[in-house]
């Protein structure tokens, strides 16, 4: 560590040595001269180390050098990616090479593995997908002019990190005016051609760590770090096809993955919407939470390009993305040494590229069409619903829904992984599960030999579960419980916001006020911003227990006492509170929703007055119809508390202009007092 004062640096910090006089004579005098003398010095080091990090953030020119120095201040341990070892048929090896050459091994047949094991099925994939209109507009690739590419490559994150040829993307963007132009020609010649260049093909992965033993290479994503030059053409073919699927509506409205203005808020608003609803008519909820294996490893080239022309790719398009598929190469890196190259086969899109997430979509388009589940996509992530007043009839029918969808799965070559996909009965805390339920995954094609090994039970989420960390599931970020108190997903939020207060309290002697603000944003309040809808469903008692942590940390980074009032702090600091950002979020949501740029899944949620009483001439026309809430956590859960919350706005709401809106929504939530609860 280096300190600076007056535009000297000084060498790391050393603790002063005790004078002999004082070791040997401790008189009191003594010791307390030695005691003022350390004081003075640690004060010193304290208000050097201040105007160190001061005068570093205000010198610093870029976000990721800002970031870098207030984790270092806080002393935020460094994550390493690093790979040193990895088990090579029974044997550690930490060779980065031998490591390099079996990772490659790995990621380039692990698709291939997963396919052949699959029983086949003769029944073919296209038979799920919608018959579209023959009139269907045709996806046509020509045009790519010089001001496209260079839009496109401004857009696209200055990284350092580089392809197997060494060009990152932030040498790119510095010689922009200089390429946009024959970079044009080039793409405009392939797009029209229908062939993806051959020099553009090869790929730098790089395995990133997932979870659970970090030896096994089964534990690792392949992010593919395509050809810097591919990548631009990628990102205007994704452009293109994702205006393709939107505008002609092609996509499942439910479908909320790397689609733009989706989220994995909207997704789990549906979920909780269904469920809610299910509840208040004093019916049990069935939710399975399946888990396929390497989705995107396992994608057959053959069968994605059948289901692209049937959303409607011309011959010339289909052509690119055929030549975009094939004959692809890749090398793994670990930490800095290449492995051999390895031929791809015919599967997999390619996680970490612009067109991967988005031809996985068109892949599972058709999936919700296999089942009569109530079905919310996140990607991969497929959550099924279905509700009934009788569990032993609900239970049956969700079991013959599930061989529905294990039949689409083995048409499309597609493995789910049964060890990892839960289910959950969704209930009121009343509404006792005497029995053990089962529910039962059957994944034999009918009019084929029954095969015991294609029959497993699903495990079930439950309050009871001998195991802890089996009473609730996390998905998408939030821990479902069955009976939806959220006191998981509370515990597991005040955790996070807990350990964020820890680092922020280390240096809050350290930095100043605007970085210790800077630091808060970072690590502590972008947990109060993941999803506020979902996880305010729960207790106020719960709210309260989060809300005190925001104070906390106020507080400190105000360097305020212990028990300052923080509304004038919130104030000075232009921070929302707690029940403010939760509202902030809810009325942000709606205003969507009423003036219809919501996703479009939402349009027939919720009705107004006047739409369900057209021929009346209501004083509260304009407010959205309430449905009678016969269970109090009802009140809690989006579907009531949305409409609730934009009700009882002022006539503000009533601007329809997005960012007029906001800033008066602003102006209303900062002038409004609010008492605060203890603590």
């Amino acid at each position: 560590m280096f300190y600076s004062r007056a535009g000297e640096t000084f060498g790391p910090r050393v603790k002063p040595r005790i004078p002999d006089s004082i070791l040997s004579s401790p008189t009191p005098a003594n010791i307390d001269n030695y005691k003022k003398a350390r004081n003075t010095y640690n004060t010193a080091i304290r208000k050097q180390k201040a105007l160190y990090y001061e005068n570093s953030l205000s010198n610093s020119r870029s976000s990721k050098k800002t970031w870098t120095i207030l984790k270092e201040a806080a002393n935020l341990a460094k994550t390493t990616s690093k790979i040193t070892e990895i088990n090579i048929k029974g044997t550690l090896s930490s060779d980065e090479s031998e490591i390099a050459n079996t990772f490659n091994q790995f990621f380039s047949t692990v698709g291939s593995t997963i396919s052949d094991s699959i029983p086949p099925s003769t029944r073919d994939p296209l038979s799920y997908c919608p018959d579209f209109p023959d009139n269907l507009r045709q996806l046509e690739l020509e045009g790519c002019g010089p001001m496209l590419v260079g839009n496109t490559i401004q857009t696209m994150v200055s990284k350092s990190s580089t392809d197997l040829d060494g060009i990152s993307s932030k040498l790119l963007k510095s010689v922009r005016a200089e390429i946009e132009r024959p970079l044009a020609h080039i793409f405009s010649l392939s797009l029209s051609a229908g062939i993806f260049p051959e020099q553009l093909k090869a790929s730098r992965v790089i395995p990133i760590h997932k979870a659970g033993d970090t030896t096994n290479c089964d534990n690792y994503r392949p992010i593919s770090l395509v050809n810097a030059f591919s990548k631009i053409l990628e990102k205007i073919v994704c452009t293109k096809l994702v205006h393709h699927l939107e505008s002609t509506n092609l996509m499942y409205k439910h479908q909320y993955g790397f689609l733009k203005g989706k989220s994995t808020e909207h997704a789990l608003i549906q979920i909780l919407n269904t469920v809610g609803q299910a509840l208040n008519e004093n019916k049990y909820c069935v939710g399975i939470f399946l888990d396929l294996k390497k989705a995107f490893d396992v994608v057959p080239h053959d069968i994605l390009l059948k289901k692209l022309k049937k959303l409607g790719l011309s011959d010339t398009a289909l052509a690119w993305f055929t030549s975009y598929l094939s004959n692809r190469t890749q090398r793994v890196d670990i930490n800095g040494t290449t492995s051999d190259s390895a031929s791809l086969n015919d599967l997999s899109v390619f996680q970490g590229t612009s067109l991967g997430p988005v031809l996985f979509l068109c892949f599972i388009n058709d999936l919700p069409l296999a089942t009569k589940l109530f079905s919310v996509l996140y990607a991969d992530d497929t959550t099924g619903l279905d509700s009934d007043s009788d569990l032993q009839t609900l239970l049956t029918r969700v079991g013959v829904e599930l061989n529905k969808l294990a039949n689409w799965f083995r048409s499309n070559r597609m493995a789910l992984n049964v060890s990892k996909t839960k289910y959950m009965i969704f209930h009121v805390p009343n509404k006792r599960i005497l029995d053990n339920p089962q529910l039962i995954f059957d994944g034999n094609a009918p009019d084929t030999d029954h095969n015991p090994d294609l029959v497993s039970s699903i495990e079930r989420i439950h309050s009871n579960h001998e195991n802890p960390s089996h009473r609730s599931f996390k998905l998408l970020g939030i821990y479902l419980d069955e009976n939806l108190n959220f006191n998981a997903n509370t515990t597991a939020l005040s955790n996070k916001l807990s350990r964020a207060l820890f680092f922020i309290n280390r240096v809050k002697h350290t930095l100043s006020p605007k970085a210790l603000k800077a630091l808060y944003t970072s690590f502590f309040h972008s947990h109060l911003l993941y999803c506020p809808i979902i996880y305010s469903c729960t207790s106020q008692g719960n709210i309260n227990r989060l809300y005190i942590q925001q104070k906390k940390a106020i507080r400190t980074i105000t360097k305020s006492s212990y028990n300052a009032h923080t509304e004038p702090l919130f104030q000075q600091l232009n921070i929302l509170p707690l029940e403010k950002i939760i509202l902030h979020a809810k009325l942000t949501f709606m205003h969507s929703v009423y003036y219809e740029y919501s996703p479009t899944s939402f349009s027939n949620t919720w009705t107004t007055q006047e739409q369900r009483h057209p021929e009346l001439n209501l004083r509260n026309a304009t407010d959205i119809y309430l449905p009678f809430p016969r269970i109090e956590l009802y009140k809690k859960l989006p579907i009531y508390s949305l409409p609730s919350a934009w009700n009882e706005t002022g006539d503000f709401r009533y601007q329809r202009n997005a960012f007029t809106y906001q800033v008066a929504l602003r102006e209303f939530l900062t002038a409004q007092a609010g008492s605060e609860p203890p603590g």
